[in-house]
């Protein structure tokens, strides 16, 4: 609605006929770019193609390039938000990419029917993947993981971060091919491979370069371990972050920033991963479930994440210290799984990169359970 209404009323385009001030003419542009914006981040998340395409925006609506700010002065720190944002546009402008990627690639069940497909599909992930790479380390050295900036940057510097790594565990979540688990911990491929990539129709010159990538079981060793790096570090900015500010002050993105890492991180749990020991990855976790705790007092859907994490956490605890180990068969089948027909049966864990709260609000602790008045209270706001 908030898209179709920005075209509706010229957001879309430059002003420069018209006699509007200055303010009206930067906040014409900020409300494009946050539209924009809103569209790849819930794109990606949620798995549907962008709905703002940039070719129809006039270039003057958007970010100009990404400079360095005053080292001092009075316009430091709001030139420092600045970069911050135009940043998180060009991360989020690779995240739309992302996800018209993803939803061309594999939203039809006979995508890699055809051999050769999937190994074209890959080679398009890996350009992607550079993309991302390129982006994070031609980062202003006021924005780059350092010391002195986490000692000093304002909070969007954490968000930014936060979101860079969160995209790349969405990036390689696909590949990863965790599937839905089975009572024996044997996953089931969510995605079916070609028999042999070496035999394309197309000629033998793209066959001998693709000989050179990993193999589709390397593939998914590959990204199951990046999407565990990833999860690590968002746990580790999480830290950081609450050094400095207070948990409780956050925005939405932080939700979704928490979430997509402890998935990432109970994957990992549940196959086994070589990335971490189980005590390790459960330290994260404990990171992340208190980083959902702080905002779960802002935002209910982060109240039902952290119930189903804690429950999670101490049920893993419970049977790590009966057997010594983690069998992911005692805690897969015990939570709600998506009801899609597409998805049926999956576990909502290990299966999706989306939280699925219980249905019942009843069920969440009595401190998380809104009164009548305060809903009525958040429906006014």
């Amino acid at each position: 609605m908030a898209f179709r209404l920005a075209f509706d009323i010229g957001l879309h385009v430059n002003p420069g006929g018209l006699e509007v001030s200055d303010l009206e003419r930067q906040t014409r542009r900020k409300a494009m770019t946050a539209c924009i914006m809103f569209d790849r981040k819930w794109a990606l998340l949620l798995g549907r193609p962008t709905s703002i395409k940039l070719q129809d925006v006039s270039p003057d609506m958007l970010p100009s390039a990404a400079g360095r700010p005053p080292p001092s002065g009075p316009h430091y720190v709001t030139a420092g938000y600045n970069a911050i944002h135009r940043q998180m546009f060009e991360l989020l402008e690779l995240a739309g990419k992302v996800a018209d990627f993803q939803n061309s690639t594999f939203g039809s069940p006979n995508t890699f029917s055809v051999k050769g497909m999937e190994d074209r599909a890959y080679v398009h992930f890996l350009g992607l993947e550079r993309l991302f790479h390129n982006w994070y380390r031609r980062l202003p050295e006021h924005l780059a993981w350092k010391p002195n900036n986490i000692k000093a940057a304002p909070i969007g510097f954490f968000v930014l971060h936060q979101q860079f790594h969160v995209c790349m565990i969405l990036l390689h979540r696909p590949w990863a091919k965790y599937g839905p688990m089975s009572l024996d911990g044997i996953t089931a491929t969510r995605y079916p491979s070609p028999e042999s990539p070496g035999h394309d129709t197309d000629g033998a010159s793209f066959s001998s370069w693709m000989s050179s990538l990993p193999h589709q079981d390397n593939r998914a060793a590959l990204s199951r371990s990046m999407c565990t790096q990833h999860a690590i570090r968002v746990a580790r900015i999480f830290w950081h972050h609450r050094q400095r500010f207070d948990g409780k002050k956050t925005t939405l993105a932080g939700v979704q920033h928490a979430g997509t890492a402890a998935l990432a991180l109970m994957a990992a749990l549940a196959h086994k991963s070589a990335e971490l020991d189980p005590h390790t990855n459960l330290r994260y976790l404990q990171v992340l479930s208190a980083a959902i705790y702080d905002m779960s007092h802002l935002y209910q859907p982060a109240a039902r994440m952290y119930h189903l994490l804690k429950s999670m956490l101490v049920e893993i605890r419970t049977e790590m210290v009966k057997s010594g180990g983690f069998d992911v068969s005692t805690v897969a089948n015990r939570y709600p799984t998506t009801t899609t027909p597409s998805t049926a049966g999956n576990n909502m864990v290990f299966g999706s990169n989306t939280w699925f709260p219980v249905a019942d609000p009843n069920c969440l602790p009595p401190e998380f359970q809104l009164s009548e008045e305060d809903r009525a209270a958040k429906r006014r706001r």
